[in-house]
């Protein structure tokens, strides 16, 4: 992860624009709300959620680590995080885009 894409994760949940957890990340796959699905490259039981959101059209990005995405949050290890908000998903996804 990019000193970038961890900037615009922190200033996306300071907003109060990333639902992480299963529990909230599920429910948000429930309303069918969401832009930008983000799981740890260690998690072990995120299937259903990637498969979920494919099914949405919501696109989904893989990497980093449980730790990594929990830390740039200011939260515990987090394995799911739901971008809540269409201008952080387009620049979270330019960032990787870029990265790369």
């Amino acid at each position: 992860m990019t000193e970038r894409f961890e900037s615009l994760l922190g200033m996306a949940m300071k907003a109060g624009k990333i639902a992480f957890g299963s529990f909230q990340v599920e429910g948000v796959l429930k309303r069918k709300k969401g832009f930008l699905l983000i799981v740890a490259g260690d998690a072990s039981t995120t299937a259903k959620y990637e498969m979920w959101a494919k099914d949405l059209g919501i696109q989904v990005l893989t990497g980093g680590s449980k730790v990594a995405l929990g830390r740039a949050i200011g939260q515990s290890p987090k394995a799911v995080l739901m971008i809540m908000d269409k201008g952080f998903a387009e620049a979270i996804k330019k960032t990787v885009e870029q990265s790369y």
